[in-house]
């Protein structure tokens, strides 16, 4: 039997036989090398990426400017528009008399990346669609030199950059939760803080229809990063969550836009809405417009004052659906004459479950009789997108070959047509060329007037339906006077 004092005592020697041994392996510790104890843990590769072109196929060279030697955006390349960088080198200079200067980027410009993200799967495979077969040599001329004044913004192709950045960082984040390399990478480029805003909107609900969206638009951030958003068809509100979106259908009042109605012909209506009397209104209608149209811009509230809308709508028993919209600047707004050539459309929209149904037809249409009863000869703001260079054309061709297959006398005057169809005498000279009915004989030119060929252009062009033609008999407007005051209330 051990004693309870000797067992304190081996307890004791226990406890120090310990004690040393602790002292002899830190003894140890401290003879050894730092790294073999503690190595420092392996960094994450990194994977440079250079700035290049996301279209596949393009080596990023030539600009649509004219003037760069390298692009990284798809607006600016010129492989994707169908076009060499010769071609926009030389319409630069002709425009211009403008030599092409030193690169603005260059080949060494690299951003970090998670070598998780595979960037290949992100490029873009169709290019703009061929615009040859589209309208005249000279028309498509300017349409490309409008292209090519839009891209000559810097700011602009940067910020497109780092949209395409920030989506890559989206991925990155994803696929490696831990790494934050991309961001700050972002945030020197941007020179502003890490957080760079991203618009996440994918799809909107407008009343019972649920529609993807193909552009980002200027919501506020806490409205543009959730992939579904929730905008009432009436009044236009755009709100967050279901809940909320069913709890204001039950509560809103509106049932049809804040304006005028002007037009009415069976169920199809056309309502006035001046943007300086209903500016949240208005400016609600924009931020809904920028999500279908790439060229949209004018969406900020100080800007919606200088514009009137024309909103096309379908009644039925729960209100006035919204087909679509038209705006263009009021007439004081525009610096012109009243004789001279002016903006009679700004911006059109057909929602996307409305189009190819005659809808933007009945737009233009109505747009021309507007400006025929002020008096002034119209013509749309350019550049015009893809399809509504289609509908313009269209358009062009239907009431110019109308108008001289209905004309009887041998003499004409291409003012007088323009007088009297409110089309810009640009648009109807184009027109003819397009369709080869004006020729040039002796110094002068003529117009090819046989009726047979003017029957079968309009046999191969589809006739519009008669339920979307505009009947100026049901038309109820005189033209908008300028404003004295800019305090006036909003009709109810």
């Amino acid at each position: 039997m051990v004693g309870r004092k000797e067992k304190k005592r081996l307890l004791r020697s226990d406890a120090q036989r310990e004690r040393k041994i602790l002292q002899r392996a830190q003894l140890f510790a401290r003879r050894l090398k730092p790294s073999i104890l503690s190595s420092p843990p392996q960094e994450t590769p990194v994977q440079l990426v250079s700035k290049q072109c996301p279209l596949k196929g393009c080596d990023s060279s030539g600009h649509l400017n004219g003037l760069d030697q390298r692009h990284i955006t798809l607006s600016a390349c010129p492989l994707y528009h169908n076009a060499s960088p010769q071609y926009w080198r030389q319409m630069r200079e002709r425009e211009e008399g403008i030599a092409p200067s030193e690169p603005a980027f260059s080949s060494a410009d690299t951003v970090t990346m998670s070598p998780a993200v595979n960037r290949s799967s992100h490029l873009y495979t169709v290019r703009e669609p061929n615009l040859e077969k589209l309208a005249s040599s000279v028309f498509i001329y300017q349409f490309r030199r409008a292209q090519q004044k839009l891209v000559s913004d810097v700011e602009r192709e940067v910020q497109e950059h780092l949209i395409l950045c920030a989506r890559l960082r989206q991925l990155e984040q994803k696929a490696n939760p831990s790494t934050n390399l991309l961001s700050d990478t972002l945030a020197i480029q941007a020179g502003t803080s890490k957080e760079i805003p991203v618009n996440n909107l994918r799809a909107i609900v407008f009343g019972e229809w649920e529609m993807q969206t193909w552009y980002a638009s200027m919501y506020p951030p806490e409205v543009a990063c959730l992939p579904l958003i929730y905008i009432c068809e009436f009044c236009l509100t755009y709100m967050r969550y279901n809940i909320a979106y069913r709890r204001h259908r039950l509560r809103c009042k509106r049932k049809f836009p804040p304006g005028n109605e002007i037009y009415r012909k069976g169920t199809l209506s056309f309502f006035e809405v001046d943007g300086e009397k209903q500016k949240e209104y208005c400016r609600n209608i924009c931020l809904l417009a920028k999500l279908y149209l790439k060229q949209k811009t004018v969406h900020e509230l100080d800007r919606v004052p200088a514009f009137l809308f024309y909103i096309l709508t379908e009644a039925d028993e729960a209100g006035c659906h919204i087909i679509g919209y038209f705006s263009k600047h009021k007439p004081e707004e525009q610096d012109c004459p009243p004789s001279a050539t002016y903006n009679n459309l700004s911006c059109l929209l057909i929602l996307p479950h409305y189009q190819r149904k005659g809808y933007g037809r009945m737009l233009v249409e109505f747009s021309y009789l507007l400006s025929r009863l002020e008096g002034r000869v119209g013509s749309p703001e350019r550049p015009l997108s893809d399809h509504g260079l289609l509908l313009y054309q269209n358009y062009w061709r239907w009431v110019v070959v109308s108008y001289l297959a209905a004309y009887d006398l041998k003499e004409i005057n291409i003012r007088s047509v323009s007088e009297f169809l409110g089309v810009d005498v640009r648009d109807i000279v184009s027109t003819l060329l397009d369709l080869g009915l004006l020729k040039y004989i002796r110094t002068e030119y003529y117009i090819v007037n046989d009726k047979s060929v003017f029957r079968r252009i309009l046999s191969e062009m589809r006739s519009p339906d008669e339920s979307r033609r505009i009947d100026r008999d049901l038309l109820h407007w005189c033209p908008p006077k300028p404003s004295l005051s800019a305090n006036t209330e909003a009709p109810i």
